[in-house]
């Protein structure tokens, strides 16, 4: 077993290697830079009451997300206290643990069919195929990592319970010692089936697809019939049906809270497509195909994938994918008796993709990292048919030979995808090469150049975003704030004001024209606009620093402390205490200025006249 960790942690860094050195990228910056909630230990109970994306849209008065993902806020916690904000250590920490969930694929499969060179041949491919790019070069990805990593482990625990039977110790045992033997075997059985569980709600709270796993364990025991280790115990009907039921409980206790108390949008439907079920299930025909020919044959991968809602089987290729899903289905009936562990790598690679099928519409119809877990199933099929063809002998040096060829080709894949995640500019130009939906990365890519301070292409990617049909406020209201910096206040101001006809009552929008108004000497108007925006957002940091500056300016200083404070109660960084214990030295209480100055650990000469 060493040799062959050894071995696929070779493998695995060779393929991943390249990705150690890249940036943060895409969500990235909101899930792990302005993620304030994974600064400090204490924030930990409020990773499990917040979606993902909690400090981002409380800084940017954003619409809050409804992803639930504790358990990869948790593991960015423990990236940030080992690495800081160096990309390299979150990058370390994804490969590690793709690592990680090669080496349990290995043991799952060869708990399931007893084969060290099916489960060896599966694992690699598992590791090296370039679908999974989606999940491991991409940081925010870690929750497919993450939700794998314990259902595999909450399936070789299960799959390890249903193994270990009474009968286990009968035989060649003196009666004096089978009533130890049977307690030690009755206790082994319980921790297994109580590991099992605890990892199977780590699953859920890493990632929502998880809910389908109980389904899993069921077709395994009836497949591979592990029902039968349950006779020493008992036999009955309520025996073979109570091992499910707790994973059952979990599932419906986790989904009403999901949709009660942990939906972050409680003013929308978690579900929004509106498609009809006779639409969903030929889309998902088409989807289907569709990923199978991704794991065969990778090519043109990108994160934007559209696909059109299918309304006839008349459509071009809804037939062929239609036809392919009955050729599919009639071949699993075909195999359940024949090849039990080639049926059981189509239930797996199907069941997994269930969740993301849009039979509960949720934000997209296809995504290559939602293949992550599922692909495990297909690299089964494909790896028993590479080592036990049915009806043609293969000399096993051809089929090596032939498996490494393979496994290159894809690895090289990777490597040259792995490249795309280099940066932002790189997976936004990448993706949009092939992404329909162009108005996106454009306006991805005038972010990026924003945030670098290239301000003239930020405006013209920003503009060819809003061309091609965005139509979204923060889109004007971003291209508004590039022409205030540029000093160019007139199209700043149409900008805002076509971003607050889109939506009146965007924080954003009203924050910025604040700004705008304050750069123009008109005061009264910027106060009117900061404070719009905090009706709109009671928590918006930065109009409250706004109005504390404006009115500081003013010599309002009550007033300029009074929103200071507010900014200090909403973000406690550095800055907040800083413009706090200004306006209170600017008012002539130094002594104040002083104490909070040092509770913010910060040391400001007094003599020093302190402004923002």
């Amino acid at each position: 077993m060493k040799k062959i960790i050894l071995l696929l942690g070779i493998i695995t860094l060779a393929v991943y290697c390249n990705t150690l050195g890249h940036s943060f990228v895409w969500d990235d910056h909101f899930t792990i830079e302005e993620n304030d909630l994974i600064r400090h230990i204490k924030y930990i109970p409020q990773i499990f009451i917040t979606d993902l994306f909690h400090s981002h849209a409380e800084k940017n008065a954003v619409e809050h997300s409804n992803y639930y993902r504790p358990v990869q806020a948790l593991s960015f916690l423990i990236d940030y206290h080992i690495w800081r904000l160096n990309p390299f250590g979150y990058h370390l920490s994804s490969v590690l643990l793709h690592l990680a969930n090669g080496i349990l694929v290995f043991i799952a499969v060869f708990l399931i069919c007893k084969s060290r060179i099916i489960s060896l041949f599966t694992s690699i491919l598992f590791l090296v195929h370039p679908v999974q790019t989606g999940a491991v070069s991409y940081l925010t990805g870690r929750s497919d990592i993450l939700a794998c990593f314990f259902l595999l482990a909450s399936f070789i625990s299960y799959a390890t319970y249903s193994s270990v039977t009474t009968l286990d110790c009968v035989e060649n045992n003196s009666k004096d010692k089978l009533r130890s033997l049977m307690n030690l075997v009755a206790y082994k059985r319980k921790a297994l089936y109580l590991l099992s569980l605890l990892t199977f709600v780590m699953a859920l709270l890493s990632k929502e697809t998880a809910v389908i796993f109980p389904l899993i364990l069921i077709f395994y025991d009836v497949i591979f019939k592990k029902h039968e280790s349950l006779q020493p115990i008992g036999n009955s009907f309520f025996s073979y049906f109570k091992r499910y039921s707790a994973y059952f409980v979990i599932d419906i206790f986790y989904i009403a809270l999901r949709l009660s108390i942990f939906n972050f949008t409680p003013g929308k439907k978690m579900f929004q497509n509106a498609a009809g079920i006779y639409s969903q299930l030929l889309t998902m025909s088409r989807t289907l195909m569709e990923y199978i020919w991704l794991l065969i044959y990778p090519t043109n991968l990108h994160m934007e994938r559209e696909v059109p809602l299918a309304t006839s089987v008349f459509e071009s290729g809804i037939a062929l994918s239609l036809l392919g899903v009955i050729f599919l289905i009639l071949l699993a009936f075909v195999l359940y008796k024949k090849s039990p562990t080639i049926f059981f790598g189509i239930i797996w690679f199907i069941t997994f993709l269930i969740p993301v099928s849009n039979i509960i519409p949720i934000n997209a119809l296809m995504a290559e990292h939602w293949l992550y877990t599922s692909s495990i199933g297909f690299f089964l099929i494909v790896s028993i048919l590479f080592l036990k063809p049915q009806s043609v002998k293969i000399d096993f040096n051809f089929v090596l030979a032939f498996f490494i060829l393979l496994a290159i080709f894809y690895s090289s894949k990777t490597i040259v995808r792995n490249n795309d995640w280099k940066d932002d500019f790189s997976i936004y130009f990448a993706t949009l090469k092939h992404s329909p939906r162009k108005e996106k990365m454009y306006y991805n890519i005038g972010t990026a150049y924003n945030s670098k301070g290239l301000l003239q292409e930020a405006a013209k990617f920003y503009k060819l975003a809003i061309d091609n049909g965005i139509n979204k406020p923060e889109a004007y209201t971003n291209l508004a704030i590039v022409y205030m910096e540029l000093g160019r206040f007139q199209e700043a101001d149409e900008n805002f004001k076509k971003a607050l006809a889109l939506n009146p009552n965007e924080p954003f929008a009203h924050n910025g024209l604040g700004g705008l108004f304050e750069r123009m000497g008109l005061l009264d108007k910027a106060i009117f606009e900061y404070e719009k925006a905090i009706e709109f957002h009671q928590n918006f940091y930065d109009p409250h620093v706004n109005l504390g500056v404006v009115y500081d300016k003013q010599g309002k200083f009550k007033e300029a402390i009074h929103y200071f404070e507010r900014a200090l109660y909403i973000r406690k960084d550095e800055a907040s205490y800083y413009n706090l214990g200004s306006a209170y030295y600017r008012a002539g209480d130094i002594r104040k200025a002083r104490e909070i100055w040092q509770k913010g650990g910060l040391e400001i000469p007094l003599e020093k006249n302190p402004n923002r």
